[in-house]
């Protein structure tokens, strides 16, 4: 076992404690929150979570461009926002004709820049 594996161990053992503890959280909301919720702040919400998606799509641009050794965070970055927005996208839709134009754009557009993304994110990177 490599140094870095034993100081990455206790870690690894957290995160699976609260992954877990998240199981019965999600089954308490699932039965609790109500199935419509109006926000005043949605246009915010939408619009931040936009700026925060192309921000991280430029910042992978680069790093591939530059062969930058934060590709990889950035690229996971960008395609952990593009899943996150496939699924809001659809799940938020208003009508069944915004929920299918959803779906298109997230099967044509979104999920396979994940992939790229994800793709990118496992390519080994040259020093600056």
């Amino acid at each position: 076992m490599s140094v870095s594996h034993r100081a990455t161990q206790p870690l690894g053992v957290l995160l699976t404690v609260f992954a877990l503890a998240l199981v019965p959280w999600t089954i308490h909301l699932a039965n609790t929150l109500p199935a419509r919720q109006l926000s005043p702040h949605y246009r915010a919400a939408w619009v931040g979570f936009d700026i925060a998606l192309l921000l991280m799509l430029a910042w992978t641009g680069l790093a591939a461009y530059r062969g930058s050794p934060r590709l990889s965070t950035a690229a996971s970055a960008a395609g952990t926002l593009m899943l996150v927005d496939a699924w809001f996208d659809v799940t938020t839709s208003a009508s069944r004709a915004d929920a299918r134009l959803a779906l298109v754009t997230a099967l044509m557009v979104e999920v396979p820049l994940a992939v790229v993304c994800f793709w990118l994110s496992r390519r080994p990177s040259r020093a600056p």
